[in-house]
């Protein structure tokens, strides 16, 4: 998912994506199998949410483009392999924030 949005006077575009379950809530569809573990889709995921990232910066240049992902192990571990390729893009780590559902 891609939004953009808008903070004073410069815009984002924010490539958010989630972690992958081990099941699904649609009962027809269990007994099917899954493609690959959650771990090997949230890679495939992760690289999803890198290239959307650096495609809404060449598209919106005036906009930072953020990278919005779940705080799990996984993406901290892929985050960390990528960081210095990530940095020499241009790109900056935000740090990570953590947002709770009440």
């Amino acid at each position: 998912m891609v939004v953009i949005a808008e903070r004073g006077v410069q815009p984002a575009g924010l490539a958010v994506t989630g972690f992958p379950g081990g099941g699904t809530t649609d009962p027809a569809r269990e007994v099917e199998p899954r493609a690959a573990a959650p771990g090997t889709r949230a890679g495939d995921w992760y690289a999803d949410a890198v290239l959307t990232a650096m495609r809404l910066r060449s598209r919106r240049p005036d906009s930072r483009s953020v990278m919005v992902l779940p705080d799990f192990p996984r993406y901290q571990n892929l985050y960390a392999d990528t960081r210095r390729p990530l940095t020499a893009s241009g790109s900056r780590s935000g740090g990570s924030s953590h947002v709770s559902q009440g």
